[in-house]
């Protein structure tokens, strides 16, 4: 996810990684040593108090005491202004390092930029050029963009929903569907009626 904050989503084995927490991939709370931009999580120095558009803007603010927004900013970067220049390459590095970072700690297949990274579409030969001198292994590894936008968000949560409704399905259906109908038991049929409770409560939650 890139554009007002910054997190990634980790898939393994076709499921999404959420940690004990369920907070796994808070990619933007990485630390960047030697800079102490204060991040809305309040500490100091996370990727996303740098590197993040609103924070981008408000950086070269700072610096030119004016406040562009990012496509006027990005032309100004090719037509090599010296301030904006350094700010954005500095950006680009940043973005090298932490990401070749993550590619070193995941060894991924693929990596699946959010749909506003287009912004910086005239730029990514310079960007995924920078990612892979920072991966120790220099394999094929895949670099797309997503085609969501906005929606991004609850089309994952209504993915979610389905992949846990299926697991839940899964199971019922291997506790009970080699079990013939005339076999049940009084028993079997108040373990599947509580088991039915279980699943259903395991799906509310």
């Amino acid at each position: 996810e890139y554009g007002d904050g910054i997190s990634c989503g980790i898939i393994s084995d076709g499921r999404v990684i959420h940690g004990i927490g369920g907070v796994a991939g808070e990619f933007g709370h990485i630390k960047i040593v030697g800079r102490d931009e204060i991040c809305k999580c309040g500490k100091k120095g996370c990727l996303e108090s740098i590197a993040s558009v609103p924070n981008i803007l408000n950086n070269i603010k700072a610096k030119t005491g004016k406040m562009l927004d990012i496509y006027l900013v990005l032309e100004k970067y090719k037509s090599g202004e010296p301030e904006i220049k350094k700010i954005i390459d500095e950006i680009f590095e940043i973005f090298a390092v932490s990401i070749g970072n993550l590619i070193n700690l995941f060894n991924p297949e693929m990596i699946i930029f959010d749909k506003n990274f287009l912004i910086f579409k005239d730029f990514f030969d310079l960007i995924f050029g920078k990612i892979k001198a920072n991966m120790v292994y220099n394999y094929p590894i895949k670099i797309e963009i997503s085609n969501f936008g906005e929606e991004i968000g609850a089309i994952g949560g209504a993915c979610l929903s389905m992949r846990h409704r299926a697991n839940a399905e899964e199971v019922f259906l291997h506790r009970f569907t080699h079990l013939p109908l005339y076999d049940f038991k009084k028993e079997d049929l108040k373990y599947m009626a509580d088991s039915i409770i279980e699943i259903i409560e395991e799906m509310q939650k």
